[in-house]
This record gives structure tokens, C-alpha cells and sequence, in this order.
């Protein structure tokens, strides 16, 4: 029973993985945008505004992961105490494999607030490159620049770029909380389905020794 509750695991390591790797890739994103949006354009005003734009849209992936991460944390509490309902009326085997699945979900919350420290530190080293860049714009070409110049073409690009950027990050913290969702209920139906197991064979016993213990009580009978 506790092998199979423990199965789990690894998914729910992988899912945390994913958000890891989508919160860095949404870091990196922003970085990249930034350093691109102030090589693209030669105007301070356009360069700061564009990199205000690039900011915001990192910033909005971050705070979508953090929320991603919440929900995993919620679901994996939601999935203990499944399991736990479950194993509370099995026996010793069946609620050792439950607490083994308390651990697992702990182990996941830690790691999503881990995820949500990385973001946050992603943030901040977003913000520091948006910083610099913006001072690297100020001390950029000074005259104005006209309405759909190429300049501002390319700014609008390399925002839209990372826009995209960041809901491919956010579609892999999605993905990552499914692959977590169904570890979840993977592991609370085994649980279940291994109390189950576990009543109907006490059931079964209890019935055997009752059955044996009316055949001998009519033994006994018989033979006074």
C-alpha cells in the first residue's frame, strides 16, 4: 500500500520542476527584452517607456506563477486531507501510507514557496536590468522622433515579444500545475482504493471467523 501511494512523487517533484524552470525562463525573458527594447531605439523617452512596458508584462507573469503556485500548495493540502479521510478507519499499513502522502504534499508546499522566494528574487533582478536600462536610455539621442518611425516599430516588437514571452511562461506553470493536479488525485484515489481493499478484506475475516466460530459452536452442540 505505501508503495503505491508513494508513486506520486516523482510527478509532483517534475510539476515543481516545470514552475521552477517557467519562473527562470520568465526572468530571463524579461532580461532580454529590456537589453533588447534599449538597443532598439535611439529616443530616451520611447527607450523608457518600452522598458517600463517590457517590466510590466514580466511582472504580470511572476505574479501569475505565484498564483499558480498557491494553487498547487492548495491542492496538494486538498489531496492529504483526502487521503487522510480516507485511511482514518483503515488499519496501521494503510495509515502509514497516508502519512507518507502528508509528507509528500509538505514536501510540495515547501517546494512552492520556494518557487515563489525564486520568483520574487526574479523580480527583483528584473527590475534592477530594467533599472540600468532606463539609465542607459537617458543617455541616449535626445531629439524626437516621429509618429510610426522605425524606431517605435521596433520597441512595439520587442514588447509584443515579450508579452509572448511571458504567457509561454505562464501556459508552462498551467501545464505544471496539471501534471500536479493529477498526481493529486492519483495518489488520493489510490489511498482511497487501498482502504477499501483493506475494510473489504477485514470484513471478509471477520466474516470467516464468525462463520468458523458458529460451525464450531454447532460441533459442539451436537456432540453434547
Amino acid at each position: 500500500m505505501t508503495k503505491r501511494r508513494v508513486r506520486g512523487a516523482p510527478r509532483i517533484a517534475e510539476g515543481i520542476a516545470r514552475l521552477h524552470a517557467a519562473a527562470a525562463a520568465t526572468a530571463a525573458a524579461a532580461i532580454a527584452a529590456t537589453a533588447a527594447t534599449a538597443a532598439a531605439t535611439a529616443d530616451a523617452t520611447t527607450k523608457a517607456a518600452a522598458t517600463a512596458a517590457a517590466a510590466i508584462a514580466a511582472a504580470e507573469g511572476i505574479a501569475r506563477l505565484h498564483a499558480a503556485a498557491a494553487a498547487t500548495a492548495a491542492a496538494a493540502i486538498a489531496a492529504t486531507a483526502a487521503a487522510a479521510t480516507a485511511a482514518a478507519t483503515a488499519d496501521a499499513t494503510t495509515k502509514a501510507a497516508a502519512t507518507a502522502a502528508a509528507a509528500i504534499a509538505a514536501a510540495a508546499i515547501t517546494a512552492a514557496a520556494a518557487t515563489a522566494a525564486a520568483a520574487t528574487a526574479a523580480a527583483a533582478t528584473a527590475a534592477a536590468a530594467t533599472a540600468a536600462a532606463a539609465t542607459a536610455a537617458a543617455g541616449g539621442v535626445k531629439r524626437p522622433q516621429p509618429t510610426n518611425s522605425p524606431d517605435q516599430r521596433r520597441v512595439a516588437a520587442v514588447a509584443v515579444a515579450a508579452v509572448a514571452a511571458a504567457a509561454a511562461a505562464v501556459a508552462a506553470a498551467v501545464v505544471a500545475v496539471a501534471v500536479l493536479a493529477v498526481a493529486a488525485v492519483a495518489a488520493a484515489s489510490a489511498a482511497a482504493g487501498g482502504a477499501l481493499q483493506q475494510q473489504q478484506h477485514q470484513q471478509q475475516q471477520q466474516q470467516q471467523q464468525q462463520q468458523q466460530q458458529q460451525q464450531q459452536q454447532q460441533q459442539q452442540q451436537k456432540q453434547q
